[in-house]
């Protein structure tokens, strides 16, 4: 029985409309995952308080009366005319509701560790370009899966396989562009995707002062994390694939 003969995919240089297509790309999928990890910071507490009160962990609106009488810088006794009660209760959710926004940080950092591992060996198998387009496809519909949940622990989950793709978008975008651009150092490609995820921070940061972010209206955040589906469908679907990849793989099936 003849042994198979390997399919070898040929190896073109890219154009120069298809090395800007990477850098763009790469470029805005770092930007919107810039936008994530802004999103963990401003969204966490609300997005806690809001879902400890549906699963019957914290009464809203009780809470929200306690804040108001709790001045900022209150010690460890009970404001002047809040009962010991009162009081022993907004402590009690007060460190309820740090837990999880504790819990969702650890979320996007265990979730972004975690997807730059796996994202990054899934680039070495599948291409860089369809493991960034896989990333940008992650991050972006499970926050939309996030917008739909009901329990804090829901919320935890799905927030740690969006980081995932957050992960994951670093090392392939970075891989792809500086094979893309093999005349560029890959300091300065790092250098340059990393600008962009600052501006992801700021730009969505500048959106959050217009447009507030509180328990009862928190969930538009995650349909804005959910945008970037756009890009990645575009990314699938027309980036180039590496060419210095496309060679190992054709070099290590001929072996």
């Amino acid at each position: 029985m003849s042994t198979p003969i390997p399919t070898l995919v040929p190896v073109t240089p890219l154009t120069t409309s298809g090395r800007y297509l990477v850098l763009i790309c790469a470029f805005l999928g770092w930007l919107c995952a810039g936008m994530h990890m802004s999103i963990t910071q401003l969204v966490g507490q609300p997005a806690a308080i809001d879902l400890l009160a549906r699963s019957g962990q914290l009464e809203l609106s009780r809470y929200r009366t306690l804040i108001k009488a709790v001045p900022r810088n209150v010690g460890a006794d009970a404001p002047a005319g809040m009962s010991s009660e009162d009081w022993a209760q907004f402590k009690q959710w007060k460190a309820l509701v740090a837990r999880w926004f504790a819990w969702y940080q650890c979320a996007f950092l265990f979730g972004a560790a975690s997807g730059g591992l796996f994202f990054g060996r899934l680039g070495d198998s599948i291409g860089r370009a369809k493991a960034m387009a896989a990333s940008i496809l992650t991050y972006s519909l499970m926050a939309a899966a996030a917008y739909f949940s009901t329990s804090p622990e829901q919320l935890l989950v799905y927030w740690f396989l969006a980081c995932t793709g957050v992960g994951g978008m670093w090392p392939n975008g970075v891989a792809l562009v500086s094979e893309a651009w093999s005349g560029m150092s890959r300091p300065m490609v790092a250098g340059v995707i990393g600008t962009s995820a600052n501006l992801g921070i700021f730009l969505f940061s500048t959106l959050a002062t217009k447009v507030k972010i509180t328990p009862d209206d928190w969930r538009w955040v995650m349909l804005a994390g959910a945008s970037p589906a756009v890009l990645g469908s575009f990314s699938l679907v027309m980036v180039p694939e590496s060419p210095r990849w496309l060679a190992t793989r054709n070099s290590d099936a001929g072996n």
